[in-house]
């Protein structure tokens, strides 16, 4: 609701026949109910109004960065957990790992203590890119579950065939050997293996991790993953999406009108094993704009 509200309200007003200048809005906070008058805006004072508004990491166009925010705070910002750069390859890590690799030589280098690694308004993806960077500070082998239950389905194994021949993993072949394995309408467990702390050069710093209510999929399974293993701190507000949760997208197209439906085939259990279904509860709730305004906060001293 909160990215679609305008097209809902135009949407109904199309269907009514209406052009409503204003809208009232009802607010209910601590059982004291106030009304306010909002008034409509056009596209191209929305966009005015964007182009002059302070600038922000959330409004940032880069994808993915990393910097020190001063001599001792280093900040890594690294955008989606998928091959966004390159949609033919969707799930190839490769310069993913070489970017967080770059990034965390350059915080050792310039010998930054505090490493703050923002996933919010992140869209997530795959563990096989978040284990890479998770790799570099954490001190016990990790996984980003608990278990992993899916279901097994007639959509599921046919979305995983067509996902195969376009690129082939060894992820997606042990998927089709479990749905050859088990009936449609089963659950079976799929093995997730350990990862391991990198060998050699880490980061030894305290780790920090900046979430809120857009933080989606695999970000917030990086957000459990530090939070239940004891690798750091969650800083921001509480994400909408769960930790323990039904995941792992497939997809299917209707006969008829040709539209492709989503659906997830798993369910997935936090790595702390709470099977209770629940958003990231941040251990420091702060309403963080700018990246920079994390180092007036007392953890940062």
């Amino acid at each position: 609701m909160e990215f679609q509200l305008p097209q809902y309200l135009w949407l109904i007003a199309k269907q009514n026949k209406t052009n409503n200048n204003a809208y009232i809005l009802t607010i209910k906070t601590d059982g004291i109910t106030k009304d306010f008058t909002i008034t409509s805006i056009n596209f191209e004072t929305l966009r005015n109004n964007t182009n002059n508004a302070d600038k922000s990491v959330n409004t940032s166009p880069k994808l993915r960065e990393y910097r020190m925010l001063n001599d001792k705070v280093a900040y890594l910002k690294p955008g989606p957990f998928y091959n966004a750069e390159n949609p033919s390859k969707t799930w190839n890590n490769t310069n993913f790992v070489t970017f967080i690799d770059e990034a965390f030589e350059s915080f050792i280098e310039n010998k930054a203590d505090k490493l703050i690694i923002d996933v919010r308004n992140n869209p997530g993806g795959t563990n096989s890119f978040s284990d890479a960077l998770i790799a570099w500070f954490a001190d016990k082998p990790f996984r980003f579950a608990s278990e992993f239950l899916v279901r097994s389905s007639a959509h599921a194994q046919s979305s995983n065939q067509a996902r195969l021949k376009v690129e082939t993993s060894e992820v997606g072949k042990q998927f089709d050997e479990k749905y050859n394995r088990h009936p449609y309408g089963s659950i079976f467990s799929f093995p997730i293996e350990d990862a391991k702390p990198r060998e050699g050069k880490q980061f030894e710093g305290e780790i920090f991790v900046l979430v809120n209510r857009s933080s989606y999929s695999n970000a917030v399974s990086l957000a459990a993953i530090v939070k239940d293993y004891g690798f750091g701190t969650i800083i921001g507000e509480q994400t909408t999406d769960f930790a323990t949760t039904l995941a792992s997208m497939e997809t299917f197209t209707l006969n008829e009108s040709g539209l492709t439906v989503g659906f997830p085939k798993a369910r997935i259990i936090r790595p702390s094993g709470d099977k209770t279904p629940g958003p990231i509860q941040p251990d420091l709730v702060v309403n963080i704009q700018n990246a920079e305004d994390i180092l007036l906060l007392p953890v940062m001293k």
